[in-house]
């Protein structure tokens, strides 16, 4: 009440409706959280105050919206069509995409209970930042930590977090930075729960299908359907001004990679959990623990040093703790991963997708996707098999050959001839990844090329390799994509054969051949 009354004499938006929105039990909850994201977070970089305080006021919201549709009576709506749409699924007799038949199901119980057409207004970007920044001076100004904790026994209290202003540019940035004792506390705590936000991880079921702009993706966590800023306002104006039909090739393109059930590849799982719990391997990009990093050599005696001698030892100590923050956050970011892949080990999980302003699709969940690094995208495989059929066992090689990078050049026969002539290789890497020749760790995508060896070995060893039934995904990739769209809409051959739209012996590679033309054109010059 004292901050409504001083925000009426300031003539501030009153915050109260918004800081009513939630229990004080849930505020609590959503602080201790924002207080682990600080005290885990990089020691070089954080998010400005600005962006710290619109991020947790968003929090509030969807929080908010969540408990909305429980009271409303939306969530149980949502659930009876959802159950209807997956006995719908498994029976796999219909002839509508799950759009279509989203929509039916919904039209069937538009007439029972809450319409399922709501438009969920946000906040006003003004009063997320002030919800934000009000929780934020709770955290600032009432946490305190004792500084000598295990030390001594008399306490000496200080704020737990504290600001600090840098220099980005010619911009000077405020940010919030926890005090030293607290991020040691966490980092050695070593904690055994990762929590993450909703739309973070995979679903455990099929996502709801892109319906609208608006509707689709989780069933109770709100999803973006493109990722675009709040202040991006001409780009949203214009997507929501487009009838709904236009959007629908779209939505479908989405709604039918969100469909496909994925599993965790547990035969590499296994051996990236042996290299990361070894302490890693920088060669297998693998992150090290910043613990292992070696100190710059102290001088005995640093009293007798120059000045010049002086600034160095501390720009090599700088260097260091830049060193170690950068393996921190990378071997954190490693063991997100990890965990979710292990904490999803056996079991079968959709991820859904959304878009960028361009149009290209991205799986919703950061962590854990079949996109990404080489190791993240060789801990998944599809659940669902087929049979390889003639042509699967060649293609199983070719991919792996491809990963490699060594026969980048040579025709399609010529790679599957070196696949054959290394193939003791190939079953070695298989059978013993870690404390064999280890030929696949010289790839360059050595994760997977050693999960493609792994799958050729059980091919290989099976009685009937056309009727073996494989779930590994082989990557494919356009050469050069904007290009091949310049190539196609203006009918050019001569371009279109420079980036493999044309039939050729061996793949062609355009920037050798602008190279050339470049290499011509300078002696031409030259002459």
């Amino acid at each position: 009440m004292r901050y409504q009354e001083s925000s009426k004499a300031r003539g501030n938006q009153n915050l109260l409706p918004y800081l009513r929105a939630l229990e004080v039990e849930d505020y609590a909850k959503i602080i201790l959280r924002e207080i682990r994201y600080l005290a885990e977070g990089s020691e070089t970089y954080s998010p400005t105050v600005s962006q710290l305080y619109k991020a947790l006021g968003n929090k509030v919201q969807l929080l908010y919206q969540m408990e909305q549709k429980k009271r409303n009576g939306v969530l149980q709506k949502t659930g009876e069509i959802y159950g209807n749409f997956c006995e719908v699924l498994a029976a796999g007799n219909s002839s509508d995409n799950p759009r279509q038949c989203w929509q039916r199901l919904v039209y069937q119980k538009s007439n029972d209970g809450p319409s399922m057409n709501f438009l969920e207004k946000s906040w006003p970007a003004a009063a997320q930042i002030s919800v934000g920044k009000f929780l934020y001076n709770i955290l600032m100004r009432d946490l305190r930590i004792d500084v000598r904790l295990g030390k001594t026994k008399t306490e000496n209290l200080a704020p737990a977090f504290y600001t600090l202003f840098r220099h980005q540019g010619r911009m000077v940035k405020e940010e919030v930075k926890p005090h030293p004792v607290l991020m040691k506390l966490y980092r050695e705590s070593q904690q055994e729960t990762l929590t993450f936000d909703v739309n973070q991880v995979p679903m455990l079921c099929p996502p709801q299908p892109w319906t609208t702009m608006r509707n689709g993706g989780y069933l109770l966590a709100k999803s973006d359907l493109i990722r675009l800023p709040q202040t991006a306002r001409q780009q949203i104006d214009q997507i929501e001004q487009t009838p709904l039909k236009n959007l629908y090739p779209a939505l479908d393109s989405l709604n039918q990679l969100s469909s496909v059930p994925w599993t965790v590849n547990q035969n590499i799982l296994d051996v990236i959990l042996e290299v990361f719990n070894s302490g890693g391997n920088e060669k297998l990009d693998v992150p090290q623990p910043p613990n292992s990093l070696q100190p710059p050599p102290t001088p005995s005696n640093e009293i007798e040093l120059t000045k010049g001698q002086k600034f160095e030892l501390y720009r090599q100590k700088l260097q260091h703790r830049r060193k170690q923050s950068e393996m921190y956050s990378l071997w954190c970011d490693t063991l997100y991963r990890l965990s979710l892949a292990n904490h999803y080990r056996d079991r079968v999980f959709w991820l859904p997708h959304n878009m960028d302003f361009r149009g290209r699709v991205y799986p919703v969940p950061p962590h854990l996707n079949h996109l990404g690094s080489d190791l993240a995208r060789s801990l998944l495989v599809f659940h669902q098999k087929k049979k390889l059929g003639v042509d699967g066992f060649a293609w199983l090689k070719l991919h792996c050959i491809n990963l490699t990078g060594l026969k980048k050049r040579d025709s399609v026969r010529e790679r599957l001839l070196y696949a054959e002539e290394i193939m003791d290789e190939i079953l070695d890497s298989a059978d013993n990844p870690l404390n064999g020749r280890m030929w696949w760790a010289k790839s360059d995508e050595p994760w997977q090329t050693l999960s493609s060896c792994i799958e050729i070995a059980k091919v290989l060893r099976s009685s009937d390799p056309e009727n073996y039934e494989s779930n590994f995904p082989i990557h494919q990739d356009g050469s050069c994509n904007g290009l091949q769209h310049y190539a196609a809409l203006g009918r050019d051959a001569a371009g279109a054969f420079s980036v493999n739209l044309a039939p050729a012996a061996v793949p062609q590679d355009v920037y050798s051949g602008v190279a050339q033309l470049v290499e011509q054109a300078r002696l031409k010059d030259e002459e």
